[in-house]
């Protein structure tokens, strides 16, 4: 009987100790980061300009450095509730405009692009070329008719926001 209750004995202690190794070990293991949405990606954070281009039939027309320096402290604030903030920052080009406005913004597309609604009827539709968490491109060609002449062009305005 005692050669039985060892022989137990002994197997529990095996089948303990096999529980305990290959047991769960996923306390040192770190969580998976899940990805952030789209919108978790561009809200919440202030965006400035840092690149700025406008091409008329793709020759330049307009660069960042173009900008007057009193607009490149400006920021965008995407919320999550759809509304952005768009702020003069410490420098207004006029200073009897007022500190901020606010507009609606949302995805159209699959998330591909970003619709900004002004109000009044007036609503603009980007194509986003990147958008990650520190960086949003974002690209517009509009074609312009001009009746004097009989000729379109093409007008496309890239701009590049950088979280700051």
């Amino acid at each position: 009987m005692k050669k039985i209750q060892k022989f137990a004995l002994l197997f529990l202690s095996i089948g303990v100790v096999t529980l305990v190794s290959f047991g769960d070990d996923d306390s040192n293991d770190t969580p998976a980061k899940v990805p952030a949405t789209n919108t978790e990606k561009i809200t919440e954070k202030n965006f400035i300009v840092s690149d700025f281009l406008i091409t008329i039939d793709s020759d330049t027309a307009f660069t960042f450095s173009d900008l007057e320096p009193c607009t490149k402290d400006d920021f965008i604030r995407f919320e999550k509730d759809g509304t952005v903030v768009d702020d003069q920052d410490d420098t207004k080009c006029d200073p009897a405009d007022s500190q901020t406005e606010s507009f609606l913004w949302s995805f159209l597309t699959n998330e591909t692009e970003l619709q900004l609604n002004f109000g009044m009827g007036d609503v603009v539709v980007y194509d986003i070329l990147t958008h990650d968490l520190t960086t949003l491109k974002r690209n517009i060609n509009e074609m312009e008719h001009f009746t004097f002449d009989g000729n379109d062009i093409t007008v496309t305005t890239t701009t590049t926001f950088t979280a700051q």
